[in-house]
């Protein structure tokens, strides 16, 4: 495990890419969003003691979102090969087919369009901030 301070405006993920790192959050905040047409479609904020990446640290598939942390953050960040080896195989299986249910779910979701709302606050940004954030995720670096 390596613990990690990152600034404010830091993508972690970027939705399609294969690396598969699994982060803790341990202080600070960050975005999680997708991208539609040029459109940022926030999806939560990830807190302290939570994580991201563990679908693609179970399935191996590509990232499904992008994630930006929204103030100074720290994180643990843990690799592939050292989960696989304190992780038992009947929870690898798991969470696996976890993974894949969530996937499916999502891919429904989309398809049919819809967004429900979150539990608690709705994540709203200005039309500032949502060109902001684009051009952190598109520009090239």
């Amino acid at each position: 495990m390596e613990m990690m301070t990152v600034p404010k405006d830091t993508l972690l993920t970027k939705a399609g890419e294969k690396n598969k790192p699994l982060y803790k959050v341990i202080k600070g905040e960050i975005l999680i969003f997708i991208l539609k047409k040029n459109t940022v479609v926030p999806l939560g904020k990830i807190k302290p003691g939570d994580f991201i990446g563990e679908l693609s640290f179970f399935d191996d598939g590509p990232r499904s979102a992008y994630s930006i942390t929204i103030s100074e953050t720290t994180v643990e960040l843990y690799s592939q090969d050292e989960l696989d080896q304190e992780i038992p195989v009947w929870l690898k299986e798991f969470g696996r087919s976890l993974a894949k249910k969530i996937r499916s779910n999502d891919q429904a979701i989309s398809e049919a369009n819809y967004r429900p709302r979150e539990v608690g606050e709705m994540i709203k940004l200005s039309p500032e901030e949502q060109k902001r954030l684009h051009t952190l995720v598109t520009q090239p670096k």
